[in-house]
């Protein structure tokens, strides 16, 4: 047992220098594995979409929209969401920018519930929001 213990010992060691790191601590050295996070503004927008998927049936006659920061977006007027199915809207761009902050609206004048909402370049997001005043 020794022996073995040693070799994945070794192994660990090895792995480390090179840079490669265990997804959990190992039980010879009980050493956490090291983060390495990249900031939102260092990630690169290498042909990458970065897209809002909203699920919510607003009723006939009704549209979805988004304001916010950062991505084209802005507080003062919304961006249309583009139907693409049953109750379900999509804005995306590939426009680079780190993190956008965003709100779902509906007619571009009922703001959802809650917090704003985050997200970073290049990843994708699925809502539900929910209105103070549903429409249904």
């Amino acid at each position: 047992m020794a022996k073995k213990s040693t070799a994945q010992s070794s192994k660990s060691q090895t792995a480390r220098s090179k840079g490669v790191h265990s997804a959990k601590p190992t039980p010879e050295t009980d050493d956490l594995p090291e983060r390495r996070i990249q900031p939102p503004s260092k990630i690169s927008p290498t042909n990458n979409k970065t897209c809002i998927t909203v699920h919510y049936n607003c009723g006939q006659h009704n549209s979805l929209f988004i304001r916010g920061i950062g991505g084209g977006l802005n507080w003062k007027q919304g961006t249309a969401l583009k139907n693409i199915g049953a109750s379900e809207w999509a804005w995306e761009t590939e426009q680079h920018f780190g993190v956008i902050e965003f709100k779902v609206l509906v007619n571009d004048a009922m703001f959802e519930d809650g917090s704003n909402r985050v997200l970073i370049c290049g990843t994708s997001v699925h809502c539900h929001p929910t209105f103070e005043n549903e429409l249904r």
